[in-house]
């Protein structure tokens, strides 16, 4: 039946979507404790975190948290 397989498709497709999007949150998790307890460049977290692009990295975790990473660190660095 052509719906019982469209429906396989979608729920394929919603798996990748939820394994995604806790891949993201684990990334975004990891690279706040880094920020908070090192001195690590934001670059060098990106790369950590599995971002090639520290552009990009900044984007994804200002969406997450609502600030930049710099300003992430400004607020709850402890040393």
């Amino acid at each position: 039946c052509i719906r019982d397989s469209k429906k396989t498709v979608m729920h394929k497709e919603l798996g990748r979507q939820v394994s995604y999007q806790y891949l993201i949150r684990l990334r975004m998790s990891h690279a706040a404790a880094l920020l908070r307890n090192s001195r690590h460049a934001i670059k060098e977290i990106a790369a950590m975190v599995g971002y090639n692009h520290p552009l990009y990295f900044s984007g994804e975790f200002y969406k997450h948290y609502g600030c930049s990473p710099k300003e992430y660190r400004k607020q709850n660095y402890e040393s």
